[in-house]
């Protein structure tokens, strides 16, 4: 900044000058981190969509594997109703008939995720292939949950997981 002063028939300049440097360099590097956290964020919603449209179809998926239709007959009429407690439910149940005998049952797998969903299409599927397998028609719950274990160690899933079966 200059500035002219006339004093006594005197005429004067004055200069005060600052060095900016630093502040620009500081504005620039503030304008860069803005930046950066700009695409940051944009990233960031673009994965958040992608998890949310992953979550809903997992949701989709376990809804699907829910049975629509119990055993209904003479004498034992069943109904369901499902809700999660979170997006994405690990909680499972099913019904199959055998030549004389009706096998119940529900699961709940450690945490409402995708994990635990996909343990219960492990469990539902161990359970069916048990079921066409085994020509047995006084089938024991022991030896249900005998192949249940048997087939459980076979897949050398994560300690951390746990079955709840009734």
């Amino acid at each position: 900044t200059i500035y002219y002063v006339k004093y006594k028939g005197e005429e004067y300049q004055y200069a005060f000058v600052k060095d900016i440097t630093k502040q620009e360099r500081v504005q620039n590097e503030l304008k860069e981190k803005n930046s950066n956290l700009e695409k940051t964020r944009q990233e960031l919603l673009q994965t958040n969509q992608k998890l949310s449209n992953q979550l809903q179809k997992g949701k989709e998926i376990h809804q699907h594997l829910l049975p629509n239709n119990l055993l209904r007959s003479t004498k034992i009429k069943m109904s369901s109703f499902y809700r999660p407690a979170e997006e994405i439910g690990a909680d499972f149940f099913q019904t199959i008939e055998f030549d004389k005998q009706i096998l119940f049952y529900v699961s709940d797998v450690i945490g409402h995720n995708l994990d635990g969903a996909f343990l219960n299409i492990f469990l539902r599927e161990t359970i069916k292939t048990f079921s066409n397998n085994n020509d047995n028609p006084n089938i024991s719950l022991t030896e249900i949950i005998d192949y249940i274990i048997y087939r459980y160690r076979l897949e050398n899933f994560p300690d951390d997981y746990f079955i709840s079966l009734a």
